[in-house]
């Protein structure tokens, strides 16, 4: 596999700016996800309550309904397989505005085998760069383990 630098202009002009790029780390089975301001602003979410953790939810009622369920069905098939999370898609602010925004996470698992905690980056997406990785998204696929949780019964 080719690995290329940070560095390399082709993976800069992907994203709107370094400013922009949002951390968020969320605790599965407390169901408690933090977030850093970047992510709160893009998610319409106040700054205080983001940083000290939201239910998960509070995130994905805010992804646009054309595109909430395949992102919690991602999230769900990478709560299973503890792999790799990347997704685009839009948020819908109270205005009816839209920001397309791109993530990539990872699920770990505890020392039992369980999912445990989800962390990753979202950054604003320039509209062509969304538009390529929706129709060429995530090859994940599910195993027979399905975890319960909020995903997982709000969208199976």
């Amino acid at each position: 596999m080719h690995y290329r630098s940070w560095n390399d202009a082709s993976i800069h002009s992907r994203v709107m700016s370094d400013e922009d790029v949002g951390f968020f780390e969320w605790e599965v089975a407390e169901d408690l996800m933090r977030s850093d301001s970047a992510v709160a602003k893009l998610f319409g979410l106040s700054v205080s309550e983001a940083e000290k953790g939201l239910p998960v939810l509070a995130y994905v009622n805010r992804i646009h309904p054309n595109d909430r369920k395949r992102v919690a069905r991602a999230i769900h098939d990478s709560l299973v397989t503890c792999g790799a999370f990347r997704e685009a898609y839009s948020i819908l602010h109270a205005d009816g505005s839209l920001v397309d925004v791109l993530v990539s996470g990872r699920c770990f698992r505890n020392r039992d085998g369980d999912p445990a905690h989800f962390s990753g980056v979202i950054q604003p997406a320039k509209p062509k760069q969304r538009h390529h990785a929706a129709h060429h998204g995530s090859a994940m696929h599910l195993n027979a383990h399905r975890p319960s949780g909020p995903i997982a019964a709000n969208n199976a």
